[in-house]
């Protein structure tokens, strides 16, 4: 009997092995395997107990088993080892299968084809937006749209190419970035737009936005560098607070959790307009110089810090070690990711910290941070994904597709 039985556990397939284990043993002795075990012959092989002073009976020696039927105790670890071999790997295999979720709702309703979504921080509200000029907020329980914000556009009849949203992490203001019309700061509760940044008179895109935590700046990324700008209100606000980097050509921009650290990735351009080399950099806020830097593979493409703020996720367009983590504090290296999405990827790290979303290709892969091993896959998509946000419980997860659809999914306990 299972010594997990007999304590009342659950009795897995390691069970099973100690079973076989102790049924071989059996055969091989006569005698159940287990501290403590004997057999107790049958009745009729008994003999009573001798009177005292009565001489001994002679010893006899009577098998309970042909011997045909002994193994060496040889045999017997080498068959043990054998039932272990065959049946524990097979519960490995089952706990390295990630698993596969399908999405809980689509909304398929966008004439273009969204390319950022972003949660409020309570969770109620999901936004959506994309190349048609408007920004869609979403009631997540109510699943239906609250209303729209229109961005205007001084180049195009059908509305700015809106590349990116963000809510602050307050809730007050959303900011919609545009790839030629500047970015955009609404009044969420009012739906009006408080101010517009513009790039002029430097040309180039804002192809990223980020809030630092305590709502006061906005840090942009794109063709114009990397640059942070006066969330606040007031007489500064929407007004420039800083430029980090005006050569970089930054594709995405990240706070630290604590607002201190600036994390960007991109590449810059030689004289003559070559990629010269992907690198991303850690940058000091306070005093706006970058305290690290280190060289990403071809085409750096995303950044994320984790929750916590130790760990550092990039991705880049490599076939081999697309996604790497590194230690914030230091840039050094930690590990890599292999076998991830393909496509364009991006990273985003749950809220919760124990999962890192890794997307791209039509399916998202969820990795545990810690172990490095990939735990589910959403699936369902029916085209690759372009952005990628979760709920700030960590409880949902929310994908947007070049085929115009936002999918909700459940995202697994941690």
């Amino acid at each position: 009997m299972e010594p997990e039985y007999i304590r009342g556990q659950t009795v897995t397939e390691a069970g099973d092995v100690f079973a076989l284990g102790a049924i071989a043993a059996f055969a091989a002795t006569a005698r159940p395997a287990g501290p403590g075990a004997s057999v107790r012959p049958p009745a009729a092989d008994r003999r009573p107990e001798p009177e005292p002073g009565s001489p001994l009976p002679a010893a006899t020696v009577t098998p309970h088993l042909p011997a045909a039927l002994a193994l060496s105790g040889i045999g017997v670890l080498v068959l043990v080892a054998v039932l272990i071999a065959v049946l524990l790997p097979g519960q490995a295999a089952d706990r390295a299968t990630p698993s596969t979720i399908e999405s809980t709702a689509t909304l398929t309703a966008f004439p273009e084809k969204p390319a950022s979504v972003a949660f409020s921080p309570d969770g109620k509200t999901l936004a959506m937006a994309g190349d048609d000029g408007k920004v869609r907020l979403w009631d997540v329980d109510g699943r239906r749209t609250r209303t729209f914000l229109t961005q205007r556009s001084k180049s195009s009849t059908s509305g700015p190419q809106i590349t990116a949203v963000e809510f602050s992490p307050n809730g007050k203001l959303l900011a919609a970035s545009t790839r030629y019309d500047g970015i955009g700061l609404w009044d969420v509760a009012k739906h009006r737009l408080v101010v517009t940044i513009t790039s002029a008179p430097f040309y180039g895109t804002f192809d990223s936005v980020a809030f630092s935590p305590d709502s006061r700046l906005l840090a942009t990324g794109g063709l114009n560098g990397v640059r942070l700008w006066n969330a606040d209100s007031g007489k500064n606000h929407g007004r420039q607070f800083a430029v980090l980097d005006d050569e970089l050509n930054a594709r995405q921009v990240a706070f630290s959790p604590y607002g201190k650290t600036l994390a960007t990735a991109g590449h810059r351009n030689d004289k003559y307009g070559h990629t010269d080399g992907e690198e991303a950099q850690l940058w000091n806020v306070a005093k706006r110089t970058a305290r690290e830097r280190f060289d990403l593979c071809e085409d750096g493409l995303a950044v994320a810090f984790s929750p916590s703020g130790k760990s550092l996720a990039t991705s880049c367009d490599d076939d081999i070690a697309p996604v790497q983590l590194w230690q914030a504090p230091s840039g050094r290296s930690e590990t890599s990711l292999g076998e991830t999405t393909t496509g364009k990827v991006g990273v985003t790290y749950s809220p919760r910290g124990a999962t890192l979303a890794v997307f791209g290709g039509e399916v998202v892969q969820l990795w545990d941070a810690t172990e490095h091993d990939l735990q589910a896959q959403l699936v369902g998509n029916t085209s690759n994904v372009s952005d990628l946000e979760f709920s700030p419980d960590g409880r949902l997860v929310a994908t947007a597709t070049f085929d115009g659809a936002v999918r909700l999914w459940k995202a697994p306990p941690p």
